[in-house]
This record gives C-alpha cells, sequence and structure tokens, in this order.
C-alpha cells in the first residue's frame, strides 16, 4: 500500500501538468484560427509579388489582441509560431504573408 501511495505522490505533479497542456489545445487552435482570419482579412488590401502578400498593419499586439479577444501574450505567441512555420512575418508595420494557402487552412482548422 504505501508503494502506491508514493508513487501517486510522485506522479500527481506530472498529471497535473498533463492536464493543464491538455486543456489548452483546443483554446490555442481556435486562437490559430482567429489570428489567422484576421491576417488574412487584414491583407485583403494587400500588394502581391510572387506569391507573398505584404500590407501595412497599424495595429499594435495588444490591439490585436483586443479585437479578436485574446491576450496580447497569445497574439505575440502566435505570431512567433506562424514565422517559425513560415507562414507570416512581421517587419515593423508590414506584414508579410508569406504561404497564404497555409493561413487559409488554419482558419478552417
Amino acid at each position: 500500500m504505501r508503494t502506491r501511495v508514493s508513487i501517486s505522490a510522485a506522479f500527481r505533479p506530472l498529471f497535473r501538468r498533463v492536464g493543464r497542456w491538455c486543456t489548452r489545445i483546443p483554446f490555442e487552435h481556435a486562437e490559430y484560427g482567429r489570428l489567422a482570419k484576421f491576417l488574412l482579412e487584414s491583407s485583403a488590401e494587400g500588394q502581391v509579388a510572387n506569391g507573398v502578400v505584404r500590407t501595412k498593419l497599424a495595429l499594435t499586439h495588444e490591439d490585436i489582441s483586443q479585437l479578436i479577444g485574446t491576450s496580447r501574450e497569445s497574439i505575440t505567441r502566435t505570431l512567433s509560431e506562424f514565422r517559425k512555420m513560415e507562414i507570416v512575418e512581421l517587419k515593423g508595420s508590414t506584414l508579410i504573408i508569406r504561404n497564404k494557402a497555409a493561413l487559409g487552412r488554419l482558419v478552417a482548422a
């Protein structure tokens, strides 16, 4: 009986972390989709060259977060993920969409 109790106590923090991580997954995908939709709508009037869309985005991460209903930290984190996936890039106030199809798939997901 002691062994069961000690194993249970040893793994309890791990189970809690896994539980928190699993509950975040649907929300992160929803954030991806909302931000992707916002970026696509914001780039509708952008310049297209070689499949890359460039447009001015005169909003801060805080402004975007308030518009789509999430935190500023989530916007920053999600944009960083999009950059790592080579979907979008922000250079100052210029939004560069490198893979519009992938951004569209994120909206649909």
